[in-house]
């Protein structure tokens, strides 16, 4: 089965489609259709018509109607279909039983059916050349049993009300505990209305759609044999239906394993990501410890011959920057006196600048980094603020600052 059938396959599984033909004492046919679908545990009709009278119109039917691959049983009745009745052994094949009550029938020229009720066997018989006129009309569907007379009602008995009689267009079925014990012949009668559950059934159209149940329910108490072609067709629905279904599950499991192969490979990813950033962090600190340290050095040169008693005035500001410092504000870094990286980037010296302060930290908004910097020029001992860079942190949802003081 190629792929594009395969998935397209998986519509008609849930569709089950009854066809009765009846065949007229005219030669004609009266042909009605019934297609059920079951959503979850729901099954409904989607499509009934009781008005087709030829196999062209039946075949253009199904070809609209219904999904191709799905299921189909058929059901004939009418002129053709001979039955009889017998209580034999309750063992007896049904061949036996067909010589026994046709003995003078060529077997391989019909298809017979047999249902149990109780002691009593119903045998009904149709020559094969009727349903081999028939078939053209399922050839992009899947027909995998068919059934003789009225006794396709079988299956669907305990969906209708209590009562021991049932009535057909053609037919009176008599009825003990949800079996059939009788079929009776009638004139064709008025089309009445059977209520199943929620469901409401017309009576023309009520055998097709007892054989659409049929292909949910099963058909128990009925034997068909004459028809080899029909078990082939099932299994091959069997084989497809099963296909379909393993093809599901496999992909599914080719999902769940891309998906899995897609969460590792995002890990790993987002790991070796962490990894280059935690070198890259490592690397930056180690720079920048060591321009501290240099500055630092500097500026312990500078302060041993600044003059400055005891250090006092650092102090000082480190002091007032620490007054300064706001909700909101977290200091990481103060610079009293800075080396000009301007100069040193040029022209390779170290220039120092004592009257300059460099501030560093982290605001949880720019609204508190506002307010600090204007508490800040109102400061006498501030000259200006220069440099001032900003940058939102997504790793810890706050704002990098750094801004410049100069001094008077």
């Amino acid at each position: 089965m190629q792929i594009r059938s395969l998935i397209n396959f998986g519509s008609a599984l849930p569709v089950m489609t009854g066809v009765n033909v009846r065949l007229q004492d005219d030669g004609g046919l009266a042909i009605s259709i019934a297609v059920l679908k079951q959503e979850k545990d729901v099954v409904k009709q989607t499509f009934t018509t009781a008005d087709l009278t030829s196999v062209e119109q039946l075949r253009q039917v199904l070809h609209e109607q219904v999904p191709a691959g799905a299921r189909v049983h058929l059901n004939i009745e009418g002129r053709g279909v001979l039955p009889k009745s017998a209580t034999p052994a309750a063992d007896i094949r049904l061949d036996v039983l067909q010589k026994q009550l046709f003995p003078m029938i060529r077997e391989e020229d019909f298809v017979a059916q047999r249902y149990r009720s109780g002691a009593e066997h119903f045998l009904l018989i149709l020559r094969k050349d009727v349903l081999t006129a028939l078939m053209p009309a399922f050839a992009q569907h899947s027909l995998i049993s068919f059934s003789l007379g009225a006794f396709v009602v079988a299956p669907v008995l305990p969906l209708l009300p209590p009562g021991e009689f049932v009535a057909l267009p053609y037919y009176t079925l008599q009825r003990r505990e949800n079996r059939i014990t009788a079929v009776h012949a009638r004139e064709a009668g008025a089309v009445a209305t059977f209520s199943l559950g929620e469901e409401r059934v017309s009576s023309d159209i009520f055998l097709a759609y007892a054989g659409a149940w049929s292909l949910l329910l099963g058909h128990a108490d009925l034997d068909v044999a004459g028809w080899p072609a029909l078990h082939e067709n099932n299994d091959r629905y069997q084989r497809q239906a099963h296909l379909h279904t393993a093809g599901k599950w496999a992909l599914v499991a080719l999902l769940v394993l891309l998906l899995v192969n897609m969460a590792v490979n995002f890990w790993l990813q987002g790991a070796n990501d962490e990894m280059e950033l935690h070198a890259v962090q490592v690397t930056d600190r180690q720079q920048k410890n060591s321009r501290e340290q240099h500055q630092q050095t500097n500026l312990t040169n500078f302060l041993e011959h600044a003059g400055w008693e005891s250090n006092i005035l650092p102090l000082y500001y480190a002091d007032q920057v620490g007054q300064l410092t706001g909700d909101g504000i977290e200091l990481t870094s103060l610079e009293i006196g800075v080396i000009d990286d301007g100069i040193l980037k040029s022209l390779r010296k170290h220039v120092y600048r004592p009257s300059v302060l460099r501030v560093k930290g982290l605001a949880r908004d720019p609204l508190a980094l506002q307010r600090m910097l204007q508490a800040f020029m109102q400061r006498p001992w501030v000259k200006a603020i220069t440099e001032q860079r900003y940058q939102h942190d997504a790793r810890s949802q706050k704002g990098v600052f750094e801004f410049y003081v100069q001094l008077p």
